[in-house]
């Protein structure tokens, strides 16, 4: 219990100073390192806690704000997958087309548009915003 606490602890300062608009760029990329090797470890060790989607998310998350963005929408797709019903699929569906619509990949944005459309139990409102994306 007690190395749970402190795992979560770790977690919640690392995605706070990740998300610090004041914060040096070294340290939100540090924080960045440091969310997603705790994030891990988290996840091995306590594979079906409900903590570990908000991880998931979060880890794909910090690729996107790092700009690796193929690296970032492969989870994005991963999570919106696995955690079809989450209060992050939309996100994650939103910034998984992003990350192709950034770098210009419009024929790769559709493709990944279509694999999100075959997840069954995403909403119809989030299917029908990725509908209009593509």
């Amino acid at each position: 219990k007690e190395s749970k606490d402190y795992l979560i602890s770790s977690l919640d300062a690392s995605l706070k100073a990740m998300s610090e608009k004041n914060e040096r760029l070294l340290n939100q990329v540090r924080s960045r390192v440091i969310y997603r090797k705790v994030g891990s470890y988290f996840k091995k060790k306590y594979p079906n806690d409900p903590k570990v989607a908000e991880i998931d998310f979060n880890r794909a998350k910090a690729y996107y704000d790092e700009q690796k963005l193929d690296l970032a929408a492969k989870q994005f797709i991963r999570f919106v997958q696995k955690y079809p019903k989450s209060e992050q699929a939309e996100s994650a569906s939103v910034l998984a087309l992003d990350c192709y619509y950034l770098q210009n990949k419009l024929e790769k944005m559709s493709k990944i548009g279509q694999i999100l459309l075959s997840v069954n139990d995403l909403s119809s409102q989030i299917k029908s915003q990725i509908s209009s994306s593509i």
